[in-house]
């Protein structure tokens, strides 16, 4: 972690402009985006909501885990990694992570690490309408 990494866990609904306007600057040729959403129909039924198992302690844990475990992999600019914990209603935002490099391959990677660690870490259970 240094004072580049921009880690916040919330119960209030994320903006992703926001951001990824924290990892824009001078130094970097490269910003890689992923902004995960609660999908509207899982398994041919409307979702309602998606529940989280980790609450905003844990979480935050596992993003400084997943962060430190990025720097020591690629040489990285900013990271932003927001992840909205509670109830998410079908739709809303449930996670944006953003980084900048000098070249888009370590960005584009350090991106797809980051989440595919995170959601090895972390489950979360759909709601379904009719359940």
């Amino acid at each position: 972690m240094t004072d580049k990494d921009l880690l916040e866990v919330t119960s209030a609904a994320l903006n992703p402009a926001a951001i990824i306007s924290r990892v824009m600057d001078d130094d970097g040729g490269a910003v890689a985006v992923f902004i995960g959403k609660v999908r509207g129909v899982s398994e041919g039924r409307r979702v309602a909501t998606l529940e989280h198992d980790a609450g905003p302690e844990a979480a935050g844990k596992l993003l400084q885990s997943v962060v430190r475990e990025m720097r020591g992999t690629w040489p990285l600019g900013k990271i932003a990694f927001s992840y909205r914990t509670g109830p998410v209603e079908a739709g809303e935002v449930t996670a944006v992570v953003a980084v900048s490099a000098v070249h888009r391959q370590e960005a584009f990677a350090a991106c797809q690490h980051a989440m595919d660690c995170f959601k090895g870490m972390v489950t979360a259970r759909e709601v379904l309408e009719d359940e």
